[in-house]
């Protein structure tokens, strides 16, 4: 079993989720639960209780993702309402490297302007 993958982007939400899907194909893997829990599944099967710190880091990924995707439309936004006349392709290197993050969590720098 391996930790939550490190990085915000689509890529590693994809693996996270993966990470969570493999868990759940485990043989069980007893644990105790704690005598003050209610035994739900997350508290007595180690897979399981893995498979959710899977799907929880994947969330919290998605949503960055999101925070960096809004970002890149309002700087789009702001650029068509409010075009840079000394330099147009300013603003829109800004929201290609955004999105690149987003994307592969990291400036690829793959554009030449």
């Amino acid at each position: 079993m391996c930790k939550p993958f490190e990085g915000v982007s689509i890529q590693r939400v994809m693996s996270e989720i993966i990470s969570s899907q493999s868990a759940l194909h485990m043989e069980p893997d007893p644990i105790e639960c704690p005598k003050d829990e209610i035994p739900f599944l997350a508290y007595t099967d180690g897979y399981v209780k893995h498979s959710l710190e899977h799907s929880h880091a994947a969330f919290d990924k998605l949503n960055k993702v999101q925070n960096k995707i809004d970002r890149a439309y309002n700087k789009a936004t702001h650029a068509i309402c409010f075009p840079d006349k000394n330099d147009p392709k300013k603003v829109l290197r800004e929201v290609a490297n955004l999105l690149q993050e987003a994307l592969w969590g990291e400036k690829r720098n793959r554009l030449k302007w």
